[in-house]
């Protein structure tokens, strides 16, 4: 099984490869959400903002790894509470096409639910459990 380090470590890279797409090539990297907006300069601007979020928060749990192990659960959570956020966003908009609409709700559940997976098991490994995720206690 993937143990936390590598869990925590492939979320932030993860993370941190949409944020740099976002900010070289922000219509490309915005096309399954945006569609033909993708184009549109409002929309590529809110991409590149939203690109440095996630490099920031991505690049954070990977650095922490190394430098602030204690700082990687409440960087993940971090990343859950984006996550949700987004997640709520794209499923509750008004007048989002149904195709923009079940892709942003399926990427941001994705991290949002792995997000938490690696918390959990980055706490119970930090707390001396030492399991990796999906291990039975007997």
């Amino acid at each position: 099984m993937i143990n936390s380090v590598r869990m925590s470590t492939l979320i932030g890279i993860a993370r941190a490869a949409i944020g740099v797409a976002y900010m070289i090539a922000p219509t490309r990297a915005h096309t399954t959400l945006a569609g033909r907006d993708a184009a549109l300069p409002t929309t590529r601007a809110a991409s590149r903002t939203f690109g440095i979020r996630e490099i920031y928060v991505g690049g954070s749990v990977v650095a922490a790894q190394a430098w602030s192990p204690r700082a990687v659960v409440p960087l993940l959570v971090a990343g859950v509470v984006i996550d949700a956020w987004d997640t709520a966003a794209f499923a509750t908009t008004a007048d989002l096409p149904d195709g923009m609409r079940r892709a942003g709700v399926a990427v941001a559940g994705v991290f949002t639910v792995g997000g938490i997976a690696a918390a959990i098991q980055t706490a119970r490994t930090r707390r001396g459990g030492g399991r990796t995720l999906g291990e039975v206690r007997r």
